[in-house]
């Protein structure tokens, strides 16, 4: 199975090359070792972890270039579910010759987050959750 978190990595990385850089394993290991690093806290959705995991994403979208989607005033599609607040990562990059087509990569970036009860290495850093 293919993991999400390393599709969301490959796509910033792909898209890095946007602004002239060259997809290496330093770059994708870098975007992978930060998202499902022990800082980002499991990213549980609502949690400190998954703002960090998104503001991580929206600097790496600012970064290559990215505009924001349609009328969104950042890349964030913010939107509510039983009474939580959420959101999306969204990012475009236009096209050049079709630029009315649109090529789509989507992968989640949550996860488990952190077990409080389970003894020693308790946090699930999500990076195979297949």
């Amino acid at each position: 199975m293919i993991n999400k978190i390393f599709v969301i990595v490959l796509f910033i990385t792909l898209l890095s090359c946007n602004n002239n850089r060259i997809i290496n394993k330093k770059l994708i290991d870098k975007h992978l070792i930060t998202l499902s690093s022990d800082e980002m806290e499991g990213r549980r959705a609502g949690s400190n972890g998954i703002e960090k995991a998104t503001q991580y994403i929206e600097s790496e979208f600012e970064r290559i270039g990215l505009s924001q989607y349609d009328t969104l005033n950042s890349f964030r599609q913010n939107f509510e579910f039983y009474g939580m607040s959420f959101n999306n990562v969204i990012g475009v990059l236009k096209g050049k010759s079709l630029s009315d087509e649109y090529v789509l990569v989507t992968a989640h970036y949550d996860h488990l987050g952190i077990k409080k009860e389970k003894q020693g290495d308790n946090i699930y850093n999500g990076a195979n959750d297949n």
